[in-house]
């Protein structure tokens, strides 16, 4: 019994790895694309307005939205800015508040006065290296009715989708 009990787990840590790894293919993929052919420069604001700033995205593949404990708590919705240096704060640099988890690897910056969750940033070779993860909702030119939710995997860090819905 805990022979057949280790061989499923090497095959569930195989399945893991193998879903995160296409994953990771389809995303560079998607974020390649992303840098070169749909993006578009919006700009985004905290509730106040006191954090602005500007950034090239690309909502073609739609938005994430991720099951790790933070964004379960906070419902956030995501795109990814690919290349990192296609965001740029514009105002608010000292309003800005950093909470970080987990690995303390990727801090979430959200404004100090009215507390909306702006972005995260990291290094994630599974998102492609550096990346600035903006919370959909701040983006302030864009109607998110109707776009493609990607369901990913970060509660167990394999950030696999594991569904499709649409807002």
């Amino acid at each position: 019994s805990s022979g057949i009990n280790a061989e499923y787990g090497k095959a569930t840590e195989l399945t893991n790895f193998l879903a995160a790894f296409l994953f990771t293919i389809k995303l560079n993929t998607n974020l390649n694309k992303q840098q070169t052919t749909m993006s578009k420069e919006y700009h985004g604001s905290c509730h106040c307005g006191g954090v602005k700033f500007s950034v090239a995205l690309d909502f073609s593949n739609g938005v994430n939205a991720c099951n790790c404990s933070f964004c379960h708590k906070t419902n956030l919705l995501t795109i990814f800015a690919k290349p990192a240096n296609s965001f740029k704060l514009l105002e608010g640099k000292d309003l800005l508040g950093e909470y970080t988890f987990g690995s303390k690897k990727s801090p979430h910056y959200f404004c100090k006065v009215c507390g909306v969750q702006l972005y995260d940033s990291g290094n994630n070779p599974a998102l492609g290296g550096e990346f600035y993860g903006i919370v959909a909702s701040t983006i302030d030119d864009i109607d998110l009715n109707g776009l493609k939710v990607t369901h990913v995997d970060g509660k167990n860090n394999t950030w696999a989708p594991y569904k499709s819905t649409t807002l």
